[in-house]
């Protein structure tokens, strides 16, 4: 089986699984938005926004680094691994830990710190979680992590409904949350075990390796959540959690969308490793990776930009109505997510950290000073809007570092097809709305349509598809 078809077919079994799981997740998401209400709801977004900046502390970049690691064709993967969980266990427990005792620092509800605490170790098990699937990324077993997310969302859909329906509140969903995540990284240490002989290990001179190697991307990452998560965080210091609740339905469907490529970057890793400083080789497959994400980037664009405000009432219920507003704000962030996670990877195989991390800081001088500002006044418009300008301002110096300084080829000739495509689709949307079609409808309607054009004008990369060939177009 070629490279090319190995990629595609990984990218089918992770994505079939990611549609189950995202299924499973916005049921779930469902169950806790109306059993919680928009207050209580809020203090649940604030709970887990609040433990993921403490826990970007012990990031490090490991997961990243270590699929970095086992990609070389020399690496003890076994070795590599063990370590690399080790590493990333001790130190979320520990500054876990510290944050919890730490939030009547930050004048937060009193309520955030028992959820805090009853999140911990499902937290835990979760950043642990993804630095074991990096042993599915690199053998192209994207199905074997799908099995395991898929497992775990049915286990926390069905903690979530005997909670709501016993009425057991705020804690209790919190801990459904972990209890979820705890089984999702057991039944992964199960699976990846077949693959590689997994173990905790504690080698000095490995933990300081990842460590001295990890911090850039680290430190990348914690710019990166705040930017990400700081909406939140400031919402809950300026507004109610009603206002929170509402603002926070919509930055969790974003995230649920950009689970896209998320789950493609990582499988492209081992090719761009494999490419080395063939500068050639790695455009190739970084213009083929680029042309999938925005063609399914564009189309979502539309899409929320046309039926944003119905995807929330369907998901979280009338009560969140005002949601679907600020998701359409949201909607250009999707495509500017997209290629920044591609391009992100990229970089981070070259060894390039640094520069991911101009870049992210770039977005933080943005961002920082945007939250200051709009969100008091604006509220959670503000909010949307903020978090959309500081993505772009970290994709446009990503970009440049790509191009500019690693000489990196972009081909981009393909947005003269791509952009009427997807204006001919929100066309299609606009007519369909017209003679009032359900909305359902309307949208399986435009998506079909958007698809056949971008197959019929070469826009889906066929050598994802094609048995034959070798290369990525």
């Amino acid at each position: 089986m070629t490279i090319a078809r190995r990629i595609g077919w990984n990218l089918l079994a992770g994505a079939s699984g990611k549609v189950i799981f995202t299924v499973l997740g916005l049921a779930t998401f469902a169950v806790v938005t109306r059993s919680l209400g928009p207050e209580d709801f809020g203090l649940y977004r604030t709970i887990f926004t609040y433990i993921s900046l403490v826990g970007v502390l012990a990031h490090f970049g490991t997961p990243a680094l270590a699929l970095r690691e086992i990609s070389r064709p020399e690496a003890d993967q076994a070795r590599v691994i063990g370590n690399a969980i080790a590493l990333r266990l001790v130190l979320m427990l520990a500054v876990l830990l510290i944050g919890v005792v730490a939030v009547p620092v930050f004048g937060l509800d009193p309520r955030v710190q028992l959820g805090a605490l009853v999140a911990v170790l499902g937290w835990t098990a979760l950043e642990v979680g993804n630095v074991i699937i990096v042993v599915f990324q690199n053998r192209l077993k994207q199905h074997l992590a799908s099995l395991a997310e898929v497992l775990g969302g049915v286990v926390t859909l069905a903690l979530v409904l005997a909670i709501a329906y016993m009425g057991l509140g705020l804690y209790w969903m919190v801990a459904a949350f972990a209890a979820g995540r705890l089984f999702i990284a057991a039944m992964a240490w199960k699976l990846a075990d077949r693959l590689v002989s997994l173990s905790l290990r504690f080698d000095r001179a490995s933990w300081q390796y990842l460590l001295e190697h990890g911090w850039p991307l680290g430190l990348s990452v914690i710019v990166t959540v705040i930017i990400a998560r700081g909406d939140i965080m400031a919402m809950a210091l300026f507004h109610p959690a009603a206002a929170v609740g509402l603002y926070g339905v919509a930055s969790k469907m974003l995230e649920m969308i950009v689970t896209i490529p998320n789950l493609l970057a990582p499988l492209m890793m081992p090719q761009f490793v494999g490419a080395g400083r063939d500068m050639k080789r790695l455009g190739a497959y970084m213009n083929a990776g680029l042309r999938a994400l925005l063609v399914i980037g564009v189309f979502t664009l539309f899409a929320l930009i046309n039926f944003s405000t119905d995807v929330v009432k369907l998901v979280a219920g009338s009560d969140y109505e005002q949601a679907g507003i600020i998701l359409k704000i949201m909607s250009p962030a999707v495509v500017v997510l997209f290629v920044s996670i591609l391009v992100r990877f990229l970089l981070i195989t070259l060894g390039k950290q640094r520069l991911m991390l101009m870049a992210d800081l770039i977005g933080l001088a943005v961002v920082l000073p945007a939250y200051g500002f709009l969100v008091p006044a604006w509220s959670y418009v503000g909010a949307a809007i903020a978090m959309t300008l500081a993505h772009l301002a970290t994709l446009i110096a990503a970009l440049y570092f790509s191009v500019r300084q690693l000489e990196v080829h972009l081909e981009l000739g393909f947005l003269i097809k791509l952009i009427p495509i997807g204006l001919f689709a929100q066309a299609v949307f606009f007519l369909l709305n017209r003679f009032d079609f359900q909305w359902m409808l309307n949208l399986t309607a435009g998506a079909v349509i958007y698809l056949l054009l971008a197959f019929m004008t070469g826009l889906v990369p066929r050598a994802l598809l094609q048995r034959s060939s070798g290369s990525v177009s």
